[in-house]
């Protein structure tokens, strides 16, 4: 088995571990230049040793992972120039990754059907290893043509306030992040103010002059300077519906229409599973796709309060069912996260939020709360996308379901949710398409007539 020595023993190391505890034993040992950290000894069960030793631990054709991305050519220099490290011993922590996931990469890629599928995958994975936006975003740049986003929520408030542009206030790191969303979303950006390295009042003085009266103040960033950006234009009487907080995001969104439905024809007598049914607009949008032309509807969401809002979407709708449970791998019952942002609420666990109220929730399995025939199910449920595979696994056998699979809340499931499908369904063909104009919504397609793909 290739061995790997991890240089560096900051964030990007400690988070790309923690995404599969299997990567630890491809890892001979850490190293790091700073003695306060090797000073441990002992890294989850591995030596960590000083640069300088790491020469002599080149015996078999190890590799050395530089771990720190953005500092990856300075020290490719230093270990090659003042520690003798061959400059083909050196790979870059996505390398590492892929290399490592090699044979699960290579039968998942076999089965991706076009070459946007397989960009958005290496994208995808390369952004789970790396945490750089930039690349990633790169990709849906280059897939853009013809394609419209639109970022609702200030599309909406500068539609209210009869306003044309932006002025975009963001933290410096994001701010190349978030100039090219809003270019996808084609909104004028007038101006751009960052906070964390500018004098916010003296830029607040100009950015409140008459020049930009026809504005939105956009503020992308975190409660504690939004606020106080916030209050700085309110004391230049700048009006209410002119200021936009992002809610606790560095990042704006945009998306684009057609999710779940827009790479294949509806079939004869549809039958959808509507997983993470939340408002009922996928199954608004669903009936929308077969021209009111299906067999049935079952909608699974567990969030209290969303059923009267589902009606109200789908009152005049034929043979839907509502179900008010989360979808897991077994029926039971389990704790329910709500957050703030109620989009993203899940089950405890499964993903880090701060939730704002815990209640206990019932949860069903798919192989147990459906008995009848099923074509279609979609599965956006924040983080329990594979679970509920799972628990569907008798469905997947016996009728082999056309799927679209979110595949962005975990950091594994590019690679865990395409690959037990194809434990349990070999014959499944796999389709990707990203709806954001930022880093969320990549849904993962799956059929097993490869010819449903053809119109892509």
């Amino acid at each position: 088995m290739q061995r790997y020595i991890l240089y560096g023993l900051g964030v990007n190391c400690h988070q790309v571990l923690d995404l599969d505890s299997s990567l630890i034993e491809t890892v001979l040992c850490f190293s790091d230049a700073d003695p306060e950290k090797r000073r441990i000894g002992n890294f989850r069960g591995k030596p960590v040793v000083s640069p300088e030793e790491l020469s002599s631990l080149l015996k078999n054709q190890e590799k050395i992972v530089i771990t720190p991305q953005k500092y990856e050519s300075e020290i490719r220099e230093t270990l090659t120039r003042l520690h003798g490290i061959p400059d083909e011993a050196l790979i870059g922590l996505s390398e590492w990754v892929m290399a490592v996931c090699s044979p699960v990469c290579s039968r998942i890629l076999s089965r991706l059907s076009d070459q946007e599928s397989r960009d958005l995958f290496y994208a995808r994975l390369n952004y789970t290893s790396t945490r750089l936006a930039d690349a990633f975003l790169s990709v849906i740049r280059h897939y853009a043509t013809g394609r419209r986003y639109q970022s609702w929520h200030l599309s909406r408030q500068m539609k209210k306030s009869g306003l044309s542009r932006v002025v975009l206030f963001s933290g410096k790191d994001f701010l190349k992040v978030n100039l090219d969303i809003l270019s996808l979303c084609k909104i004028p950006v007038a101006a751009t103010c960052c906070p964390d390295e500018s004098d916010d009042r003296k830029d607040i003085v100009f950015l409140t002059s008459p020049k930009f009266d026809d504005c939105i103040f956009l503020i992308a960033g975190y409660n504690n300077w939004q606020q106080q950006t916030a209050n700085l234009l309110r004391a230049r009487s700048i009006l209410e519906e002119r200021i936009l907080l992002l809610p606790e995001t560095p990042c704006c969104t945009g998306f684009r229409s057609g999710q779940y439905f827009d790479v294949w024809e509806p079939r004869e007598e549809e039958v959808f599973l509507d997983c993470g049914a939340y408002n009922g607009q996928t199954t608004h949008e669903f009936i929308q796709w077969t021209r009111g032309h299906y067999g049935a509807v079952i909608a699974f969401e567990p969030l209290p309060g969303m059923e009267a809002v589902f009606w109200s979407r789908n009152r005049a709708a034929h043979n839907v069912r509502y179900v008010s449970a989360a979808v897991w791998s077994e029926t039971t019952e389990l704790c329910f996260e709500e957050a703030a942002d109620r989009t993203a609420s899940n089950i405890r666990g499964v993903i880090h939020h701060h939730p704002i109220r815990e209640h206990s929730v019932p949860a069903v399995s798919l192989d147990q709360a459906v008995s009848g025939p099923v074509t279609l199910i979609k599965l956006d449920i924040e983080g329990s996308e594979l679970a509920a595979l799972k628990g569907a696994e008798t469905i997947l056998k016996t009728q082999r379901p056309r799927l679209a699979v979110s595949i962005y809340h975990k950091d594994m499931d590019v690679l865990n949710i395409p690959d037990y499908l194809l434990s349990v369904v070999p014959e499944y063909h796999f389709l990707i398409r990203h709806y954001g104009a930022d880093l969320l919504e990549t849904v993962l397609y799956a059929s097993t007539d490869p010819t449903d793909f053809n119109g892509q």
